[in-house]
């Protein structure tokens, strides 16, 4: 997995973040983690399934501009998502987080490699 930065209104976001790039890193995802300690980037990605998943997690669906798409809080285990057809990633959190950095639909995040 490739560490990643993430900033938002222009503030770091203080939490450790990763890009699943294996196909592997993509299908396990957050799949059987007891505690989420970090928050997945998945690429090329506008739907998403959370079966095997121990935890609920917010889903922020991600445009190629980088601008929130979509929102899900609190998206429970065993389930899966819509379609988006405007968003290109996914950024997958721990419960909770989204409210915390009060993520928006259409404001802009930067993604760059650590």
């Amino acid at each position: 997995m490739k560490k990643i930065a993430i900033i938002y209104k222009n503030k770091k976001l203080d939490f450790e973040f990763f890009e699943a790039s294996s196909m592997k890193e993509r299908m396990i995802g957050l799949m059987f983690k007891e505690k989420i300690e970090f928050g997945l980037l998945i690429p090329k990605c506008n739907s998403i399934q959370t079966f095997f998943m121990k935890k609920s997690i917010d889903v922020i669906f991600i445009s190629k501009m980088n601008e929130v798409v979509k929102i899900l809080h609190d998206y429970r285990p065993w389930r899966i998502s819509g379609i988006y057809l405007k968003a290109n990633k996914t950024l997958e959190l721990p419960q909770g987080k989204a409210k915390e950095y009060n993520l928006r639909v259409g404001e802009k995040l930067e993604i760059s490699y650590v």
